[in-house]
């Protein structure tokens, strides 16, 4: 009679083993979401250095100074490293380092000379926050409509350039916009 019974206690043991390896993978995976994958996942494809930063923190113009891939890659988002200038209005302006998770597509905004704005923490200039997506600086030898149009003034005004060239090239600068 033990005998018989031998087969049914192996499948018992058996099926415990299995759930117990189930338990123990599902712990494991978990453990291992939050603290790589969730950390990675931004909320809004930005920098989220705090929630408080969008409350407390103060409005500022950064530039991007160096922007380094870490290599680490979740899902479709990136972790770089970014080399920031901050310039406040009422204070002077400051260097800081931000590491964050972008989304994959989006790190070909992320190059030095792009501008975008940030929130910070007066009160520890290392909590920063990106609140806007950047914007690339103008392509070698492209100038801003604006300053070209200066440029060709200033010209006009010191006889550089005739009246006539003046109205023509005004008229090519305003027709680029």
């Amino acid at each position: 009679m033990q005998l018989k019974q031998l087969p049914l206690i192996g499948t018992i043991v058996g099926i415990v083993g299995i759930i117990i390896a189930v338990v123990v993978f599902i712990g494991v995976s978990v453990f291992i979401y939050k603290i790589f994958f969730k950390s990675l996942t931004p909320t809004n494809g930005l920098a989220t250095a705090g929630n408080d930063l969008q409350n407390i923190g103060k409005e500022a113009d950064a530039v991007i100074l160096e922007m380094r891939e870490t290599g680490l890659t979740v899902k479709e988002y990136s972790e770089i490293e970014l080399l920031l200038e901050v310039h406040p209005e009422d204070a002077q302006p400051f260097k800081v380092k931000l590491t964050t998770a972008i989304y994959r597509l989006h790190t070909h905004l992320f190059q030095p000379g792009a501008k975008l704005k940030v929130k910070y923490d007066p009160n520890d200039l290392s909590r920063i926050d990106i609140v806007s997506t950047p914007v690339p600086p103008p392509a070698v030898g492209q100038q801003h409509a604006g300053d070209r149009l200066k440029q060709l003034e200033q010209l006009r005004n010191e006889g550089l350039v005739t009246e006539e060239e003046y109205k023509l090239k005004r008229e090519e600068i305003l027709r680029g916009l």
